[in-house]
């Protein structure tokens, strides 16, 4: 039923606090181990099974506007990350419709910046059997202030959360490790 399953991903959600992320050690982004991949993240210290390994950055595209913004990002955009509640994030910087989505958002030109290091979860490769770590629905609040790596398309939410997608490790991730994420394709 609906209701159960709202109430189910709001209980899904994690409500990240500045000591958080002021703890989190970025991973370090550099040539993946799979060929032909470009970058991926690698893991800088031992991870435990559980703990909070990167995030999500971009730009959020609240879920009813999703179809109208949509159709305008590049349908090869590989940097879009879908939550469960219909929100997307798109992490592209280099197409340039997906960097005039940002420069909307955010209300300048420019690159996005990876805060603090930790937003390069956009940069985890793909393995349906190796992976490693998991998306977990996140929400910022406004507490976190500059740490929060995503923008919101028009205009930040009236509750002063902001949606987000973090990574979690599957297991126990060992310095050094790549990380991978199943990204559950379907056809």
């Amino acid at each position: 039923n609906n209701k159960s399953n709202e109430k189910i991903s709001h209980m899904q959600e994690v409500l990240l606090d500045r000591v958080t992320l002021v703890q989190l050690t970025a991973p370090t982004v550099r040539e993946s181990t799979v060929p032909n991949s470009g970058h991926g993240c690698f893991a800088t210290v031992r991870s435990h099974c559980g703990s909070l390994v990167a995030l999500y950055p971009g730009v959020v595209v609240p879920s009813a506007l999703v179809c109208t913004v949509l159709q305008f990002l590049d349908p090869h955009n590989g940097y879009l990350m879908a939550r469960r509640d219909g929100t997307v994030i798109d992490a592209d910087d280099e197409s340039p419709a997906s960097r005039a989505l940002w420069s909307s958002a955010v209300g300048r030109e420019g690159r996005r910046v990876a805060v603090g290091g930790i937003a390069v979860a956009h940069k985890v490769n793909h393995s349906k059997a190796g992976a490693n770590v998991r998306v977990q629905d996140v929400v910022f609040s406004e507490d976190c202030g500059d740490l929060v790596p995503v923008v919101v398309f028009g205009g930040a939410p009236a509750s002063k959360r902001t949606p987000g997608v973090a990574l979690y490790a599957l297991r126990d991730i060992e310095e050094g490790e790549e990380l991978f994420l199943d990204y559950a394709f379907t056809s």
